[in-house]
């Protein structure tokens, strides 16, 4: 299996059983490919998994949606996944003995303290300039 630990991530992939039960899936590239071929980003080779078992994309719309390849079969929250459909987060997907809970990636926030120190610095300038003129005129 293999583990994307970027720090910034869209979406994180925990996996709740199988072989790999506890382990997560962190990426911020799309499709992500999930199945048992070399060629996938979430590689499980567990009963009922195919070479190329399901593909999670963004789409246009900044959606999250999720289809199998051909004839796989899977759930999403106890319900057969019929062509592509949406993800929300905390949705859980099965397929073979393997479920997975899909999450949104954690938000970071950039740093913006040097922004944060100049606004303050302006705001005391000002009050000083106000507390000045206030004695100056009066």
């Amino acid at each position: 299996m293999r583990n994307n630990t970027a720090n910034h991530s869209m979406v994180q992939l925990n996996i709740l059983s199988g072989e790999y039960e506890q382990q997560f899936v962190k990426s911020n590239t799309f499709p992500i490919l999930i199945g048992r071929g070399e060629n996938c980003q979430l590689q499980l080779v567990d009963t009922g998994i195919w070479e190329n078992h399901l593909e999670l994309n963004l789409n246009e719309e900044q959606h999250f949606t999720i289809r199998t390849a051909s004839d796989a079969t899977a759930m999403v929250n106890g319900k057969p996944l019929k062509g592509v459909q949406l993800l929300r987060n905390g949705d859980l997907i099965e397929i073979g003995l393997v479920k997975i809970q899909f999450w949104l990636g954690t938000v970071q926030q950039k740093n913006l303290g040097i922004r944060e120190a100049a606004v303050w610095a302006l705001l005391l300038a000002v009050t000083m300039v106000e507390i000045y003129l206030l004695f100056w005129l009066g």
